[in-house]
């Protein structure tokens, strides 16, 4: 499962990187702290659905801002579990 995280978020990263046009960002850094736009969150989904997980709605983008929740998160949903929200998120 470790394994499945980690490629999860190097893939995360990439895209990211890639809609923020830029990479000096971590993975526990807030999609919108870092840059981000709604727009740029648009794109950002579209790209997850196409790539990594379909199964990904912009709700859980909101729920899960950073790399290593959005990662936890889509890992856990395929294996049948979800990691909790972020403190101050709203569910």
């Amino acid at each position: 499962m470790e394994r499945t995280k980690r490629g999860v978020e190097q893939a995360l990263t990439s895209l990211w990187s890639r809609v923020l046009e830029r990479n000096n960002f971590g993975v526990d850094d807030n999609f919108f702290d870092v840059g981000g736009t709604s727009l740029g969150l648009v794109e950002l989904h579209r790209e997850i659905r196409d790539t990594v997980c379909d199964g990904v709605e912009l709700i859980d983008m909101m729920t899960y801002p950073s790399v290593k929740k959005l990662a936890e998160f889509i890992v856990g949903r395929k294996a049948g579990i979800s990691p909790s929200p972020q403190p101050g998120t709203r569910t």
